[in-house]
């Protein structure tokens, strides 16, 4: 019996020793806000890009981060290629890179991230009021997009122009209305 324990003692104490020396992950968090880079401190959306920045949708602009430095991009009145309000409400990258933003004055367009610049998509709806509501930029896996909208509390999909490229304006035709129950030809998914 104490040729046993004394075994179980030569075996436990290194390897507890050794459990010991290993290193444990620590973290380290930041908090950001005004006071240290962060454009506004009310955040609609958080994504992280194909090349690994950081986007960031604030009340006050839209940032990216590459982990060292934010760079802010804002309105400049009268310039056409900068962001058409300061207020950002939601932000995607589609499977072909294009860095989707939507506005808090309901615009979408495509925000080049090499050369800084915006690309609106106009939208054109049968009532401007829908464009008020809204709310998402879906993608399925062949890689169509859909706006979802939101209409008396029922949510409506609305197809994009697929296209090579990006689509240069958007036309508002629902493919699926719950209220009424139908779908249109181009379908659902």
């Amino acid at each position: 019996m104490r040729l046993r324990q004394l075994l179980m003692c030569i075996l436990l104490v290194p390897a507890s020793i050794l459990a010991r020396a290993q290193k444990v992950n620590d973290y380290l968090f930041t908090t950001f806000n005004t006071n240290n880079g962060l454009a506004g401190n009310t955040v609609l959306n958080v994504l992280q890009d194909h090349k690994g920045f950081m986007w960031i949708a604030t009340t006050d602009g839209l940032q990216r981060y590459d982990g060292k430095r934010f760079l802010t991009f804002k309105n400049k009145p009268g310039d056409p290629l900068s962001l058409p309000h300061d207020g950002i409400e939601n932000i995607y990258e589609d499977q072909k890179h294009n860095l989707w933003i939507q506005t808090a004055n309901n615009k979408i367009g495509i925000f080049n991230t090499t050369r800084f610049t915006w690309q609106e998509i106009p939208i054109q709806a049968p009532d401007p009021k829908d464009l008020l509501n809204l709310k998402d930029l879906l993608e399925d896996k062949a890689g169509n997009l859909y706006l979802l909208l939101r209409e008396k509390q029922q949510p409506i999909i609305a197809s994009l122009p697929k296209t090579r490229h990006s689509p240069t304006s958007i036309s508002l035709s629902p493919i699926y209305k719950p209220a009424t129950g139908k779908y249109t030809s181009q379908g659902i998914n």
